[in-house]
């Protein structure tokens, strides 16, 4: 796995998936991009199945979001449940002031809170 994909030729409009340690063991890390649109719903959704897929514990890293749209906040909400059907750890960490108040605006800021407390 490598950067999935690239929306104007910028880093910061890619996924960025590496190995990592997530929960006591390897697994692997997707750092979201600065700008997290309605383009970027179905990379993110792509990303996260085959992320799942690995049978590896998944951190995502949403510390860079400056902007999330309620499609990628849909896809990741997907990628938890579907981590969970599959006992698979799902983590979202670092998560950036614009990506809680997204999860506040949506009325799922308790969702998000979750997530970091499963560290």
């Amino acid at each position: 796995m490598g950067n999935a994909g690239d929306h104007a030729g910028s880093d910061e409009a890619t996924l960025k998936v590496t190995s990592d340690h997530v929960a006591g063991c390897e697994g692997l890390r997707i750092d979201l991009a600065a700008v997290m649109d309605a383009t970027m719903a179905v990379e993110l959704r792509d990303v996260l199945a085959e992320a799942i897929a690995s049978n590896k514990p998944v951190r995502v890293s949403a510390g860079p979001v400056e902007q999330i749209s309620t499609g990628c906040v849909q896809m990741l909400l997907a990628g938890a449940k579907s981590a969970a059907r599959t006992d698979r750890t799902f983590i979202v960490s670092d998560q950036s002031d614009a990506f809680q108040a997204a999860f506040d605006d949506l009325g799922l800021d308790e969702i998000s809170e979750n997530w970091t407390n499963l560290e």
